[in-house]
């Protein structure tokens, strides 16, 4: 159901999520929150885990198969910030098993990798937008002063204008 909460051991974004932190604080957040067994496949021993979110990290997504709702599975994959290449969000696809099988959720790790490029992407260019928009403009003046602050740096055909657009 949409909005709620779930525990970070037994869904595919968990899982993504927790495979970009570091082990000390897998294991302080799990002990903090817990890994009630959700389902018969639902990883509760925090050695398992840890072993598979080292496989996570190195495939790159995460499946929740049956682990937090029975006859469903999921496939998670993390969206990247583009500074640092940590995880700051994620994306996943879930369905029934029998709509969902293995294979499908494998077939789907092109589209949904693609997806969490592209949203990193314009989180990065938003945030770009937003440190030049912040940016004060240098003291000399004149439309040379304020394009030098803009990517570019050049006036628009001679027009003065610079690029940058007032805010509001």
């Amino acid at each position: 159901k949409v909005g709620n909460r779930r525990y970070v051991h037994s869904t595919a974004l968990g899982k993504v999520m927790l495979a970009d932190m570091q082990e000390k604080d897998v294991i302080r957040l799990l002990r903090m929150k817990g890994m009630p067994r959700m389902t018969p496949n639902t990883i509760t021993a925090e050695a398992a885990l840890l072993r598979h979110l080292r496989l996570v990290r190195e495939q790159g997504f995460a499946i929740d198969n049956q682990e937090h709702e029975p006859d469903g599975r999921c496939i998670g994959v993390a969206i990247r910030d583009a500074r640092d290449d940590r995880a700051i969000g994620g994306l996943s696809i879930s369905g029934p098993i029998h709509r969902m099988t293995r294979s499908h959720a494998k077939s789907l790790l092109e589209p949904l990798s693609k997806a969490c490029e592209q949203v990193a992407a314009r989180i990065a260019a938003l945030i770009a937008s937003m440190v030049m928009r912040d940016r004060p403009l240098r003291t000399t003046s004149g439309p040379q002063a304020a394009a030098a602050q803009v990517p570019g740096g050049a006036d628009r055909e001679g027009s003065g204008e610079t690029g940058r657009r007032p805010v509001g």
